[in-house]
């Protein structure tokens, strides 16, 4: 199975497989095919039957959330053996990693040189991968910070519009500072943070 980014809260993955069955044995045969998440739990399964050795099958990967991480595919099923029996089979288990779809976070301030006490404009954008790209994200929590004594502190905390954007204002104080906007992560992707604007 191929890896990739968890696009969708729902969505069907394909795996390919092979079996080798021994001289004398099949061609029937059947399996139960598991993927197990990053948690140690089972998040979906699959089943595999018939007489062909190699093949296409698919599983539904439906959680809420979809956990990113390392995901292990594994199966066990029986084969038809002489005089009709049949003998326990298993795969050998296999690894594939997803990832949540990443953020991009951009900050423009207008003006550039304000005056002391002057009200600067900052605006906000927030665009999420998706796959024909990044686009912006409709309802994101951002944050806009300033660096005080080392550390950042939040200013304001907001959200985008449906286009991704958001507009906020704050006073300059007139002293040295730096400011950056952060988009906050969930369970559907991750967060970013912008460029740092500095202002002198």
């Amino acid at each position: 199975m191929a890896g990739g980014v968890l696009y969708d809260s729902c969505a069907t993955h394909d795996f390919t497989y092979s079996a080798a069955l021994p001289a004398g044995y099949g061609p029937y045969w059947n399996m139960d095919v598991e993927l197990v998440g990053p948690d140690g739990n089972v998040t979906s399964s699959a089943y595999i039957y018939g007489e062909s050795r190699t093949g296409v099958g698919s599983i539904l990967l439906c959680d809420s959330p979809n956990l990113p991480g390392t995901y292990t595919l594994r199966g066990s099923g029986e084969m038809r053996g002489p005089d009709y029996t049949y003998v326990p089979i298993s795969a050998m288990q296999s690894t594939v990693t997803f990832r949540l779809p990443q953020t991009r976070t951009r900050l423009k301030a207008k003006p550039r040189r304000p005056a002391k006490g002057q009200v600067v404009r900052f605006v906000i954008t927030s665009q999420d991968e998706r796959p024909a790209g990044y686009f912006g994200t409709t309802y994101a929590d951002v944050k806009l910070q300033a660096k005080r004594n080392g550390s950042w502190r939040t200013l304001d905390s907001t959200m985008t519009n449906d286009s991704g954007k958001v507009v906020v204002k704050a006073r300059y104080s007139g002293r040295r500072t730096a400011v950056r906007a952060v988009t906050t992560g969930n369970s559907d992707r991750t967060g970013s943070t912008s460029r740092v604007i500095r202002f002198r």
